[in-house]
């Protein structure tokens, strides 16, 4: 039975061999088109379901406060951070962050816009205005930013040997996160070149960092 059906179904692809080849050309042509349309998402959002509890509370957290479209910075000096030397990499970084495509907006101890009163004027400046400073004026600037409460165990560690700096990013939704891959790749040699310059060991992070990293081979 099964090889008269085998038969016949050769007979029949023989006969009108020209029907089966026109219909093949045509399901591969259609089948090529849609692959062509198809994009690999590796945002961390593939990975949840839209109903899913910690995805919801996340979604409620950047309706709050904002997306997580940042790439930050974050680098540590045994010696402390209020040294000429890490706060001079700092303003470096944060000014190179400003020109880099797609970065809307960077925050750092450089940039850090303090508010103080100075006899009857209300004061809003740079923390760190201009470099080089004094041991009296990094030792003043250091207990400035242990007291700001947007500093301390934010852009800078409670011991003040660690700091961050935040890029924040402004991405249509992209996803094949073809733009972050641009940005990540324009920060990685920068931090390289700072890295190479300073001696110290940078790390990045951040959700392009992780959206993209599903992409790169380990």
């Amino acid at each position: 039975m099964e090889k008269n059906y085998t038969t016949n179904f050769a007979h029949w692809t023989y006969k009108y061999r020209w029907v089966v080849l026109v219909l093949s050309i045509a399901a591969v042509m259609g089948v090529g088109q849609a692959a062509s349309k198809l994009v690999f998402d590796t945002s961390y959002r593939i990975w949840f379901h839209d109903k899913d509890p910690n995805l919801i509370a996340y979604d409620i957290f950047e309706d709050t406060f904002g997306s997580d479209d940042s790439i930050l910075i974050v680098f540590k000096d045994k010696q402390g951070i209020f040294t000429n030397k890490a706060l001079e990499t700092i303003k470096r970084l944060t000014d190179k962050l400003w020109k880099t495509t797609r970065v809307v907006r960077v925050d750092s101890l450089s940039n850090f816009q303090w508010t103080h009163g100075e006899e009857d004027d209300l004061l809003v400046e740079d923390l760190i205005p201009e470099l080089p400073l004094s041991e009296e004026e990094l030792s003043r600037k250091k207990a400035i930013a242990l007291a700001e409460k947007m500093v301390s165990g934010l852009l800078l560690s409670k011991d003040a040997t660690t700091t961050m700096i935040m890029a924040k990013l402004q991405i249509e939704e992209d996803p094949s996160n073809t733009h972050y891959k641009e940005v990540r790749e324009i920060v990685e040699k920068m931090l390289a070149e700072e890295e190479a310059k300073t001696g110290y060991r940078l790390y990045i992070q951040g959700g392009p960092i992780i959206d993209t990293s599903i992409e790169i081979p380990s």
